[in-house]
């Protein structure tokens, strides 16, 4: 402020200096001296004012550069304030980041240190891995030695198995010709000496069946004939001997509960047969006189439970006797015990009831049995079959 105030009193007076020459340039000096001293007083006028200026000049400069100054002086004053504020910010800083330029460095100096513990453990994992990979190709031609071995093994393995098949196989083939041999041997003997022909057929089917399990073309000369043997054994029409029996074993259990002839139980006539319209005092009398005295012919004169009962006992033994003769083929004896037992029924059963007319035809059809023989051709397999078995 103070600066720009002299500035601008010596423009001022430059100002005034410079004016008068201009002035008195344009005129005569007649004029100058007249003007010069009507100017005199207007000089003086001019000089106060022009003092008097300069002072409220100077005083307003003084003014303006106090306040500057005092403004100035505070300005300063916060800048002081601001940079101490920013340099203690700064040092603030400065110590943290020494701080942690610090921990850095122990940072850096530990991974510095873990790194060349890498190092040593690289080193020893590469060696560990060079012994590692040795130990592995010594396994690796251990591996292929125990694999050329284990062919070899695998080789001799095979052979043996392919021996053991072929001996398996014969094994089987004998045992199956056995099995068969058995069989036909015991449908044989069924068929011809027990008369049991359905046997004798199941014998031959499962004989058929186990000779079709050897697959062996060798045997296919005994499949014919067993074939044909089968054959001519369905043709037979033989008795159901097994039936006969059972029929045989019913009689024997109904004997028990076949009505015997009334004269057997001591009746003339049952109450039912008597003539309704018989009655008065002369049915009453031929009543009383029948209770006391009863004519009956010798032959049918009333038996005695007991003896009612052997007879029924006697029945079931004759009976019980042909199924057993019935179950040796016994024909003969078999056709003895059941005449006597028709003799019985005839002589002490009532015929006309239908139960006893049922058993006298059972018993009948039973007597007309024929025995049926047995194929001449059977034998043939079983002969075949036993010359395979002993060649080799």
């Amino acid at each position: 402020m103070s600066d720009q105030a002299a500035e601008m009193s010596e423009q001022d007076t430059q100002d005034e200096s410079s004016s008068a020459p201009v002035e008195s340039g344009g005129q005569d000096n007649d004029q100058q001296k007249s003007q010069a001293a009507d100017s005199a007083p207007r000089r003086a006028r001019g000089g106060m004012l022009s003092g008097l200026t300069l002072i409220v000049a100077l005083g307003a400069l003084g003014l303006a550069a106090w306040v500057w100054l005092q403004l100035d002086a505070a300005s300063e004053e916060d800048r002081i304030d601001e940079v101490r504020a920013a340099v203690t910010e700064e040092r603030n800083r400065a110590e943290q980041i020494e701080a942690t330029l610090q921990s850095l460095t122990g940072s850096v100096d530990e991974l510095n240190q873990a790194v060349r513990d890498q190092g040593e453990q690289m080193g020893e994992l590469e060696g560990a891995l060079a012994s590692v990979g040795d130990e592995v190709s010594r396994i690796e031609q251990r591996v292929d030695e125990v694999e050329s071995e284990i062919l070899d093994q695998v080789h001799q393995l095979w052979q043996r198995e392919d021996t053991q098949r072929e001996v398996d196989r014969e094994l089987d083939r004998h045992l199956a010709m056995i099995e068969t041999a058995a069989l036909l041997r015991l449908g044989q003997e069924r068929a011809e000496l027990a008369q049991d022909f359905s046997g004798a057929r199941s014998a031959y089917r499962r004989a058929a069946a186990v000779l079709a399990r050897a697959d062996d073309p060798r045997l296919s000369q005994v499949r014919r004939l067993l074939a044909a043997e089968l054959d001519a054994l369905e043709a037979v029409q033989a008795p159901d001997w097994l039936e006969a029996q059972a029929r045989l074993e019913r009689l024997g259990r109904q004997v028990g509960e076949w009505p015997l002839a009334r004269h057997e139980i001591g009746l003339d006539q049952a109450p039912d047969e008597i003539d309704p319209a018989d009655s008065g005092w002369a049915a009453t009398m031929r009543s009383a006189l029948g209770e006391l005295v009863r004519v009956r012919p010798r032959d049918e004169t009333p038996i005695s439970p007991e003896q009612l009962e052997m007879i029924r006992e006697n029945l079931r033994l004759r009976l019980a006797a042909a199924e057993l003769a019935l179950g040796r083929r016994d024909l003969t004896e078999l056709d003895h015990h059941l005449r006597r037992a028709v003799e019985t029924l005839n002589s002490h059963f009532d015929t006309d009831e239908s139960v006893i007319q049922d058993a006298l035809e059972i018993i009948d059809g039973l007597r007309g049995l024929e025995p049926a023989t047995a194929p001449s051709s059977l034998g043939e397999a079983l002969a075949r079959l036993r010359e395979n078995m002993e060649s080799p």
